[in-house]
């Protein structure tokens, strides 16, 4: 029987004006040659790949043999903007909200990857609602990267939910999955003892880098 996988991810990119799509949807490409069904939820754009004029709050569409849901968030301008958090909190109401007629059929497996670390919320309220499996997957280390490179406190508020989501998030999934090989030491840190992650670092796909003309000489010498 095929399984049916849920792939929820605010920060990703579908293949569109010539770009190839992000790591997360040349993963699910991968799942759907093997005999998955495959339901990728996102948003409509972020301060790096910019943002789309979205209309409707819902949009699904059928992309490589994967069903795309689209949820439309509110624009922002920088990383570090109080517009980013508002984008973050904003998905993560209109996923819980998501209505059925938009839904997959009930999935054998969720996988929640941050950013944003907020969906892992989403994540154990759908792993309660269908019993299936969840998998965690930690692209960017919150709140950690905010205290190491943001300057922020460890006692900040803002820092300290985050701090109880991120453990709850590595406490009931079923499987912590990383793109960092030493993601285990950090996980052990925050929970006080072991639990298996495994790692499955940044990739491609080749048949996307194909080169389609020579390169110059010059181009070579530089």
């Amino acid at each position: 029987m095929k399984k049916i996988i849920w792939f929820i991810s605010k920060y990703s990119q579908i293949p569109q004006n010539g770009d190839i799509g992000s790591r997360d949807f040349m993963i699910l490409k991968e799942l759907v040659k093997m005999g998955c069904h495959c339901f990728y939820i996102t948003s409509s754009g972020n301060h790096l790949s910019g943002f789309d004029n979205q209309k409707k709050i819902y949009e699904v569409q059928n992309v490589s043999g994967i069903r795309v849901c689209r949820i439309r968030t509110n624009k922002y301008r920088g990383a570090k903007s109080i517009g980013r958090v508002i984008s973050w909190i904003v998905f993560e109401l209109r996923l819980y909200l998501l209505p059925n007629k938009y839904r997959y059929p009930k999935p054998d497996v969720i996988v929640v990857s941050s950013l944003s670390l907020l969906t892992i919320l989403n994540g154990l309220v759908l792993k309660t609602k269908y019993k299936c499996r969840l998998i965690f997957e930690i692209r960017d280390i919150w709140p950690l990267t905010l205290i190491e490179e943001g300057g922020y406190s460890n006692k900040n508020l803002f820092i300290l939910l985050l701090g109880w989501i991120e453990k709850s998030g590595y406490k009931k999934a079923d499987a912590i999955v990383g793109t960092m090989p030493n993601l285990g030491e950090h996980v052990k840190n925050i929970l006080g003892y072991e639990k298996k992650t495994f790692c499955i670092p940044m990739g491609v796909d080749v048949s996307q880098i194909s080169p389609s003309h020579s390169i110059s000489s010059e181009y070579k010498e530089k």
